[in-house]
């Protein structure tokens, strides 16, 4: 923080309060939250939890006169977490006017080495290429999916470590699409900080069949 305006020299003094993001109850500070309370910069550190914390931080400043101004910012601090997704259709190939279902598996790993963190705010998306049209999407208690024939976006809510909520969707292959490769992504994201993406996206290809029957109707016109 910084103070202009007033008399003579400033007196800087931190104060934090920090919540449970979810539930709005209070989280306890550490001793040694702000690294100097009484400077005009400081290191402030977030309280251990295992979801999210919403942080509110108040810098006050005294100058020699006794005049005091405030400062407030609020920081929502989220503890690391690994989100993962598999996605797994029930047919690799199918012809037009066929259906699919992709069982998805979205999973929290829990973070760095040794962590033991939940996953807050988890969103699972699939993006549905045009050529698909979506026909049903189950979700477990608890889960907000909204579908189209363009995506389907369930909000999962926290996941702890270990953690698993699975989702069925069901696409069905568009007329005029025979002999086309169709690939539907799945992605997760989280508001925790997540140090590996590497699986957060999966992509599974399922191949239109030609029906490779061609049917030719003539008339003979020649009377005996």
């Amino acid at each position: 923080g910084a103070a202009t305006g007033g008399s003579g020299s400033y007196n800087y003094s931190w104060s934090a309060a920090c919540y449970d993001k979810a539930t709005g109850a209070s989280v306890a500070l550490g001793n040694n939250a702000f690294a100097n309370p009484t400077a005009p910069n400081t290191t402030f550190t977030a309280p251990g939890a295992a979801t999210a914390v919403d942080c509110n931080m108040t810098l006050t400043v005294v100058d020699t006169c006794g005049r005091f101004s405030f400062g407030f910012a609020s920081v929502v601090y989220a503890p690391a977490a690994d989100v993962q997704v598999t996605q797994t259709p029930n047919l690799s190939t199918t012809g037009v006017g066929g259906s699919v279902t992709y069982t998805i598996d979205v999973t929290n790993n829990g973070g760095p080495a040794g962590a033991n963190n939940n996953a807050t705010d988890v969103k699972l998306t699939q993006l549905i290429p045009a050529g698909f049209e979506w026909v049903e999407t189950n979700a477990p208690s608890g889960a907000t999916c909204t579908s189209s024939n363009a995506s389907v976006v369930c909000e999962l809510g926290t996941l702890a470590k270990s953690a698993t909520k699975q989702i069925t969707i069901t696409l069905r292959v568009a007329p005029g699409q025979g002999g086309a490769t169709l690939s539907p992504t799945s992605t997760v994201s989280s508001s925790s900080a997540d140090q590996n993406l590497s699986n957060n996206s999966d992509t599974d290809s399922l191949v239109v069949s030609a029906s490779g029957i061609s049917i030719e109707i003539s008339a003979n016109t020649n009377q005996v």
